[in-house]
This record gives C-alpha cells, structure tokens and sequence, in this order.
C-alpha cells in the first residue's frame, strides 16, 4: 500500500467506493449501522420523526434509528422476496415520516423506483440497505444508486470485508453537505479498540481462508464462546443502548485492507454471484422453496443463499452432520427480537415477515469456497430431498 497516512487512505477509500457507485459521496464509518445513524442525524431528525425500516432484518437498523433520537415504524414484506411490501409501505407514511430505508435482502434487489414513486414530492428521504447485496443489480445497474442515500457493511460475514465497518453514500447534494459536515465532528474509536478489531479480523482472515474454512469456522466459534473475539454488536445495543463512540470512523488499522477489498471488487462479487447461482440452480432443480426474483439480466451478490424449508430443525442437523453450516437469518423476524419497548415493535403485525422467519433458513456462497464445498452442499441437498420428501408441502 503507497500509503501510511491515516487521511490519505481514508481518502483513498473513499474515492475508490464512489467511482464504484457513480461518484456519489463516500464516508467511511466503525459500522453499517453507524452511518445509518450518523445519516439520519445530519439530516435533522428528532423524536417526533418516524423512520420506516423492514420487519424482517438485523436488530442494528433500529438500533441506528433509536440511536439517532427517532422513531422506528416496520413495513412487512412480500412473503416471495423479503424485500419491502409497496402496500405495507404506503400505508404507513405520514406526516411524520421522515425517512424510509430499503432493505436489498440477501442479493435480492428490492423495487426501489416503484418505492420512490410513493413519495414524490414529498419531504422525505429514501436510503438503501446494501449489507446484504453488495455488488448486486437492478436493470443493469448497481444497488445502492438511486436514492439520497445508501448503507454497506464491511463486517466479516458480508460480501466486501474488512472485519468491521461501514460505509454512506450520499446521493443528495444538500444531504451530501450536512453528511459532510457532520463527518467532521465524527471521532475515532479508542487505540485499544482498534487493536482488537485488527487482531481479530487477521485471525478469522487466516481461519476462514479457502482450504481452511471448513475446519476454521469452528475455531472461530469457539474464539466466540471463549470471548476471545467479540461480535459485531455489543450486548447492551439489545436494550436500546449504544456506546459514546457508536458513530465513529472506520479504524486506520483496517484502513489497507478495505482498499484491497474495494480494489478487488469485480472480483470477489463475481464469485459471490457465480456461487449463489450454482446453489439457487440445485435448489430449483430440487423444488425447494427458494426467495427472491433473479433477472437474467441481473446480477444477484450476498453471503448467504436463502430458502424456505418445512422444518428448519432437521434440516440444520442433517446439514450439521455432513460439516455444512446453515444460517437462518432473519429469524426473529427482527433478529434477536426485541424486548424494549423503545423498539416499537410487535411481530404479530407483520404476518409476512413472521411466516417467512419461521421457516427460513440459508446456505454459504461467498467467495472463501472451493468446488468441493459446493459439490458437499448440493450432494446434501440431494440427500436431504431424498430423506425428506415432504420438504416442500407447506
């Protein structure tokens, strides 16, 4: 990396991610859902303000909400795409409505110009949740382009990564200088903090490696259950509470390796895609109940493959016993579902989201596996249609 100076690589990251996406404005965060918030804040929101977010996603978009001192208020979906239900959507924008986020669910590119068709003319702000989709598109076109703003996540089990963080893209020129403005006030996370992050994110690089992946998750989960790495969002982010440093800038020590990432971008979705189409294709061909619509046209990019099966317990056993890990976001829907009641939520009234939550489950695709890591998934597949028969008949 030419590079030492903590300014010049983040500058450098910066540039990189908006000639990417069109040249929109890039700042680079500790987290995904830090730049959520730290977006909603710059642009002015306030405790009568309602955000509206997916029913069926990770507890950190609430979280960002609650954070920025505004109001969470949850669309259900449409049961065959997880993506935002137009319907559920329109019915809950008002007055206070301030901003609405898109969700892009696991590569699946939610509708995002029918969306913004809802709300012409009016005051509100539209932003994209890319954590999921990274590098997918919709008409040819990459996600994340075409509203005010839009959120990734460099944490380490999304599709570009460096460990941890986040990054905003600003697509609204006076948001764009409120965002800026804003960055300016943001800090840095403590030398400690940063340190840690490094030491981890270089042990699971090492752990989760191709030839080593299938043997190194393991020891990753124990490093986990030992609380020798730490996850993602802290405990305490469950009750609605959030550190003095949750909005803050992506380290300098994972500064490098988001550049190499975001260098080497084609590259990695490329494989993300290719992956996900070889499992969807089995998946089809098996007749299980596989989510989302795939364009030809399109390319569809995440981590994670997700279906529905019958019976979501015998399916993660007997992928379990052939070495194979079964994922089962979102399963909350809002996942862990929420206790507090500053959350706002109730998933008795997202029918959708909780059908989909009780039955959902996912399959790795990133770019760390090998031919014969997708040869054991679709000879699983294979067995467990044979072993199960009825997997299908809900």
């Amino acid at each position: 990396m030419p590079f030492s100076n903590e300014e010049e690589l983040r500058l450098m990251l910066h540039s990189k991610f908006s000639a990417k996406f069109n040249n929109k404005a890039a700042f680079s965060y500790s987290s995904a859902r830090a730049s959520l918030s730290a977006c909603l804040q710059a642009a002015g929101v306030n405790k009568e303000d309602e955000i509206l977010i997916s029913s069926l996603t990770c507890l950190a978009i609430p979280t960002a909400v609650v954070a920025a001192g505004a109001v969470p208020k949850y669309y259900d979906v449409d049961p065959s795409t997880m993506n935002a239900e137009k319907e559920s959507l329109n019915d809950l924008i008002s007055e206070k409505t301030k901003a609405i986020v898109i969700q892009h669910t696991l590569g699946i590119a939610a509708p995002i110009n029918a969306i913004k068709s809802l709300i012409s003319n009016r005051d509100i702000i539209i932003i994209e949740d890319c954590a999921l989709s990274i590098g997918s598109t919709l008409d040819q076109e990459l996600i994340g382009t075409r509203a005010d703003a839009s959120i990734f996540s460099l944490e380490l089990s999304k599709t570009i990564s460096c460990g941890w963080g986040g990054v905003l893209l600003v697509n609204n020129k006076q948001l764009e200088k409120k965002v800026s403005k804003h960055y300016e006030s943001v800090g840095n996370l403590s030398l400690l903090k940063s340190l840690r992050m490094a030491i981890q994110t270089s042990l699971s690089g090492v752990l989760y490696s191709s030839g080593v992946y299938f043997v190194g998750k393991y020891f990753i989960a124990l490093f986990f259950k030992l609380g020798f790495f730490e996850g993602s969002t802290p405990p305490k982010e469950e009750t609605g509470e959030t550190e003095k440093d949750f909005i803050s800038k992506l380290p300098k020590s994972l500064l490098p390796l988001a550049n190499i990432q975001i260098t080497r971008f084609e590259e990695i979705t490329s494989i993300h895609a290719e992956h996900s189409l070889r499992i969807r294709s089995k998946l089809n061909k098996l007749n299980y109940h596989t989510l989302g619509n795939y364009p030809e046209q399109d390319t569809s990019v995440s981590p994670r493959v997700p279906f529905l099966v019958k019976d979501k317990k015998p399916f993660i056993n007997f992928f379990k016993d052939r070495g194979v890990e079964v994922g089962t976001w979102f399963d909350g829907p809002l996942t862990p579902l929420p206790k507090e009641s500053i959350f706002n939520y109730d998933e008795v009234n997202y029918p959708n989201s909780c059908f989909i939550a009780k039955h959902i489950v996912n399959l790795p695709c990133h770019a760390k596996m090998e031919h014969y890591h997708l040869t054991l998934i679709e000879k699983s597949l294979e067995d467990f249609a044979l072993e199960y028969p009825d997997f299908s008949d809900f």
